[in-house]
């Protein structure tokens, strides 16, 4: 739950960041292989999961999470403090950037309030804390969290394209060379990696 959850704020974001540089924020760059095959299935995996999100998101259906949360096997409440730890951990990566203004740290509540005890509840829902029990108000939010995710993935969606509305340069983003190094780090050339798999 933590890796979607942070692969699904990576998905989201102000900007787009390189495989290569959120694999090594997980550590992905730090596991011992034993060999090719097993670094390349893994990359291929984790690319495969970000596809998906991706995929979800474009269409404002992030069901993934949802159908995590459902599972009867899964501790419900460990699972989605977990999704939202990954995803605040991604965020955390460049706060700054992300937090421009107060639509964006409302958007952000119901996957922060999973992280919140008793008191940062209070805190951040003071309007709402007044009336319901911080209980009450993490199992609002908890209901809420894939709602979030796509509204969030919209704000940035519309941050962007207002930003390349007033410089159709700012936002361009670089088109990858087929000789070039492949940007998830495998050392490989673009058109033996991952542009086979698109």
């Amino acid at each position: 739950m933590y890796i979607h959850g942070f692969i699904t704020a990576i998905v989201s974001g102000p900007y787009t960041i390189m495989p290569s540089k959120w694999m090594d924020l997980i550590g992905f760059t730090d596991v011992s292989y034993k060999n090719e095959k097993e670094a390349r299935l893994l990359i291929d995996t984790v690319m495969l999961i970000y596809d998906n999100i991706l995929h979800q998101l474009r269409k404002n259906k992030l069901i993934a999470a949802d159908q995590f949360f459902q599972d009867e096997d899964v501790d419900q409440e460990s699972a989605k403090k977990n999704w939202s730890q990954g995803y605040l951990y991604a965020v955390s990566y460049d706060l700054e950037s992300w937090l421009i203004n107060d639509e964006i740290s409302t958007l952000l509540s119901p996957i922060l309030s999973m992280q919140l005890n008793e008191e940062g509840i209070k805190d951040v829902f003071q309007g709402i804390s007044d009336k319901l029990s911080s209980n009450e108000v993490i199992q609002i939010m908890s209901n809420v969290l894939s709602e979030a995710a796509n509204d969030i993935f919209n704000f940035w969606k519309e941050q962007k394209y207002m930003a390349q509305q007033i410089d159709p340069m700012m936002s361009m983003d670089h088109k990858q060379g087929r000789n070039e190094p492949c940007p998830c780090g495998s050392g490989k050339k673009y058109k033996k990696c991952c542009l086979t798999m698109h």
